[in-house]
């Protein structure tokens, strides 16, 4: 369940809690963990209780394990039913699970090493290394707190760097660094396996950008005019809108199908930029204005370019004269 569907799905496998009291003189016991159900129940109604279950949604199916054994799992617990009736548990483990988790001579960082040692010390590591392990792990468990008078100095704070691994030298590096500078220092791996695969995922063409503020200059000669304008909709789209204003002689859609109709000027829609992207309809606004503020001999309708404070406009300013 570590989809990012999970919630939603977790959300509707509560709902299965109606199907339940319908069989409550044949459930004796249940346990829930989300879509893995334990029940105690009379062999004989299994075929109709796997039914009803898979009748509450046409795609959900649910399956049956059954005893075997006296023992079944159930998530990372083996329950068994002793001869007297009782139950007891045990750790369980999948069939295809090998037993290992980390080889010691692997290439690792060799505090990573350790690490699972101590999670998990029966995982053929040398003796030396685990009876060490143990040593130290239990003088950690009860430290003798230094004795500090008010003559001597506080022991310095520890600092947190992060170093790329190199088999050997980040070792030696990290030894260096820890006896001459109180520092934590953390391996990080750079061979990741996103850089192993290129971006399967499609770029998306230019003209299909969404939520984006933008830029059209006029290419009539001696105008160096620029249009910029905002849309949530696909660029394309919005650019469509511009043509259709122009070709039915309707100057009041935005200021460059006027500055178009009124000055027989023609913009140029094939050299359109893209200046800013922001999903957020106030903020793209903002941006919008910005970029107005910013743009010499910019054609913009007086409430595109009020969007923001007179004091703002004049830092704008100041940084448009640098």
């Amino acid at each position: 369940m570590g989809n990012c569907l999970a919630p939603d799905i977790s959300n509707i496998l509560n709902d299965l809690d109606s199907i339940i009291p319908l069989f409550s003189q044949d459930i004796i016991s249940i346990k829930k963990y989300v879509d893995d159900l334990y029940l105690v129940l009379n062999p004989g109604r299994i075929p109709e209780i796997l039914s009803a279950f898979n009748s509450y949604h046409l795609r959900l199916r649910f399956t049956v394990e059954g005893e075997f054994d006296y023992s079944l799992p159930f998530l990372d617990l083996l329950i068994i039913r002793n001869p007297d009736g009782s139950l007891s548990t045990d750790w369980y483990t999948k069939p295809t699970y090998s037993g290992r988790l980390l080889n010691y001579f692997s290439q690792h960082p060799y505090h990573q090493i350790i690490n699972v040692a101590k999670n998990l010390i029966h995982n053929n590591f040398p003796h030396k290394v685990t009876n060490k392990l143990l040593d130290s792990y239990i003088n950690h468990i009860t430290p003798v707190p230094p004795v500090l008078n008010s003559f001597q100095a506080t022991p310095p704070l520890f600092q947190y760097r992060s170093l790329p691994y190199i088999p050997i030298l980040s070792g030696n590096i990290q030894k260096s660094l820890r006896s001459t500078i109180p520092t934590y220092i953390g391996l990080k791996y750079h061979n990741k396996i996103s850089n192993l695969f290129s971006k399967l995922k499609d770029p998306i063409p230019f003209l299909h950008h969404s939520y984006v503020v933008y830029r059209i200059s006029c290419s009539t000669l001696c105008c160096n005019s620029f249009y910029i304008g905002e849309t949530k909709y696909q660029l394309k789209n919005h650019i469509s809108q511009h043509k259709t204003s122009i070709n039915s002689c309707n100057p009041c859609p935005s200021k460059l199908s006027e500055h178009t109709l009124n000055l027989s000027h023609a913009f140029n829609f094939d050299n359109t930029s893209i200046l800013a992207t922001v999903r957020n309809h106030k903020k793209r606004l903002i941006a919008e204005s910005i970029h107005i503020n910013l743009t010499d001999n910019s054609v913009y309708l007086k409430v595109d370019k009020d969007c923001i404070s007179l004091t703002y406009r004049h830092i704008l300013n100041l940084i448009k004269s640098l």
